[in-house]
């Protein structure tokens, strides 16, 4: 891929300033990685991406917001507390599929995610969950694919991963026929699921909440510059609204990094004032800075908690915000 570590800018066309933020964090040679991005539009309808070192780089596009504006039924998030609805691992105790026994699962398997109502989604209206899918215990080099069950697959990925190191993504993916979706790998792994949300079809309610606005890309967050390292297992709030994201925003869109990281672990962001959850966003390895990206639900006064299970600085990058209070 690349001849040393490197980062990689995704910018509306003419509209941002590089340098101001980040997407996609590479430090490893040669290595794949990959985020999920939600890329405001620049000119002449185009995005670019810009790599100060150089690499190959690979853009699967997976769907679009409209603008916001008056009220309506589809295409607007509805953010939930975050639920785990995959666990292959058996000493974990699921949760898994029907009929299913938990093992890792094997090169070429595709493993059904089950989305039940306990977790808060409704039985009509969602034409797409959004959730964070990580790879880990991986035998061997490959990636995971998110798809609605019963779909035909593709030639897009979502995490690429290597052995002995966990890797993370956000993923919008819509449902299938029976209400669910697949990850399917090429290599051996084990997979984790977190259900974050969905988003709405033209089944459910109209409504002004839950639209996505666009900001121009920037960081709103650097424990770097502000506040110090975040000590393993500690939380720490940070204000997100009053800036470009304006009082009453639902959830942000946003681009998370750790970086400087003392060993392996994990981020987590939840709503300030709020449980924390049985979740991560981000997971990371000692010295290698890694991002993920993620639509993170804040509370109604703007703040945003993030946990740190080992001591890591966190940078936080924003490229819009959803209308309150869906």
């Amino acid at each position: 891929m690349c001849s040393t570590s490197t980062t990689t800018y995704i910018a509306p066309t003419l509209r941002s300033t590089l340098g101001a933020f980040s997407t996609l964090n590479v430090a490893i040679a040669g290595q794949s990685r990959p985020n999920f991005a939600i890329v405001p539009i620049g000119e002449a309808g185009s995005i670019s991406l810009y790599m100060p070192l150089g690499g190959n780089v690979i853009v699967d596009l997976l769907g679009y917001f409209q603008p916001s504006g008056g009220p309506r039924p589809e295409g607007r998030l509805v953010r939930l507390d975050p639920v785990r609805v995959l666990d292959t691992r058996p000493g974990e105790a699921g949760p898994v599929p029907s009929g299913w026994s938990p093992h890792r699962p094997v090169a070429n398997e595709a493993v059904r995610v089950e989305l039940p109502a306990t977790s808060g989604l409704p039985a009509t209206g969602v034409a797409a969950v959004v959730v964070n899918i990580t790879a880990t215990d991986a035998g061997a080099e490959g990636f995971l694919r998110a798809l609605p069950t019963g779909s035909a697959g593709g030639t897009t990925s979502n995490v690429n991963y290597l052995p002995g190191a966990d890797s993370a993504t956000h993923a919008i993916v819509p449902l299938g026929a029976d209400g669910t979706i697949s990850i399917f790998t090429n290599a051996a792994t084990h997979i984790v699921v977190d259900l974050e949300g969905y988003i709405t079809n033209t089944a459910a309610a109209s409504s002004g909440d839950g639209q996505f606005v666009t900001v121009t890309p920037g960081r709103a967050y650097d424990s770097r510059s502000t506040g110090g390292i975040h000590a393993g297992g500690s939380t720490r709030a940070v204000q997100l609204t009053g800036g470009a994201i304006p009082t009453g925003a639902s959830a942000v869109s946003l681009n998370l990094t750790a970086d400087q990281e003392q060993a392996g672990g994990f981020v987590t962001l939840y709503p300030q004032g709020n449980s924390q959850p049985r979740a991560s966003n981000l997971n990371f390895d000692a010295n290698r800075p890694v991002a993920n990206a993620g639509l993170i639900k804040i509370s109604p006064l703007g703040g945003l908690a993030i946990f740190v299970n080992q001591s890591t600085h966190v940078i936080i990058d924003v490229n819009g915000y959803f209308t309150g209070p869906a």
